[in-house]
């Protein structure tokens, strides 16, 4: 997997949960993306591996630009939904499998391809990531000069923090600034 060296967030997140959130997607047979658009997300730099980015912010024309999976939707408790809008009809009819016979529907994964479930950033999503069966690795990567996003950045996975049940599962969590890159990483890795 070859990482470009850029300084947007989601190349430093990406690199962040590599080397200290110990995530190798080598391990995983499908990686689930939640909450970022095509160009910022770290789906783009998963390509040779089974990764699905799942967002309200999912244009299909850069899904397609950039070579990746994904749609329009958002996820549940009980699995990924793809709600019945314009949009994704007209991407899932053009880019729906040929099958005589059959009925329409929108050809998307089951949760359950996905043993791994990565976000950065904040997004409804993470409260419904805790139901499911799957490493996660959620947090941010911020700006430390931007005090308002990075305020809301604390208090969004505070409040995911108190809200997942962790007598299930075993998390981690880990905090780090870069003050030469003006950045501040979270990560809460859970490990199923």
């Amino acid at each position: 997997m070859e990482i470009i060296n850029s300084s947007k967030n989601s190349v430093l997140f990406l690199k962040y949960i590599i080397e200290e959130g110990k995530f190798n997607p080598d391990n995983y047979k499908g990686i689930l993306e939640l909450g970022q658009s095509v160009p910022s997300s770290i789906s783009q730099f998963l390509t040779e591996y089974k990764q699905y980015l799942l967002s309200k912010k999912v244009d299909y024309d850069r899904l397609e630009e950039f070579g990746i999976e994904g749609a329009n939707g958002y996820l549940e408790y009980n699995g990924i939904c793809v709600p019945k809008s314009l949009k994704n009809d007209n991407y899932f009819i053009d880019n729906a499998p040929k099958v005589p016979y059959a009925r329409h529907g929108y050809n998307i994964p089951s949760i359950n391809e996905f043993d791994s479930i990565v976000c950065e950033g904040r997004t409804i999503d993470l409260f419904n990531a805790c139901w499911h069966d799957a490493d996660i690795f959620i947090g941010y990567c911020t700006n430390l000069s931007n005090e308002r996003e990075l305020e809301f950045n604390r208090n969004a996975f505070n409040q995911y923090l108190d809200s997942v049940d962790v007598t299930n599962f075993e998390y981690e969590m880990m905090k780090d600034t870069d003050s030469k890159k003006d950045k501040e990483y979270c990560l809460l890795r859970r490990k199923k």
